[in-house]
């Protein structure tokens, strides 16, 4: 086997091995969510603080053992929060969901204050 075949073949592994590592990286901080365990008062401090008001938007994603599920969605970013069912006050619990369209939305953060100003007319 010449050397230039060689050079070749070697150039050949290393892109496809460099692609494969980038992927799998990709998918595996896409694939992820952090969840972070907070107490009502870090909550609470949470609700407050939004990057574009226009895009802010929280929702509640259901219970599963012992705790509640929220997620707040601001350009770009998606933070989910799971706080212990006994410190929120969920009138309607309902189960756990990963799909949007089973979420209740919350009149938290910038919605809250939008909700305030139609009530005050």
């Amino acid at each position: 086997m010449d050397p230039y075949n060689i050079y070749v073949g070697l150039k050949v592994k290393m892109k496809t091995k460099s692609f494969l590592i980038i992927l799998n990286t990709f998918l595996i901080f896409a694939g992820c969510q952090h969840v972070q365990t907070v107490t009502k008062t870090e909550l609470e401090t949470a609700q407050a603080h939004w990057q574009e008001p226009k895009a802010t938007v929280w929702y509640y994603m259901g219970s599963k053992e012992g705790y509640d599920y929220f997620i707040h969605i601001d350009i770009g970013q998606e933070t989910i929060y799971r706080i212990v069912s006994s410190e929120m006050n969920i009138e309607y619990p309902i189960p756990y969901s990963s799909k949007r369209s089973k979420w209740q939305f919350m009149h938290w953060g910038f919605a809250a204050k939008v909700r305030e100003l139609q009530e005050s007319k």
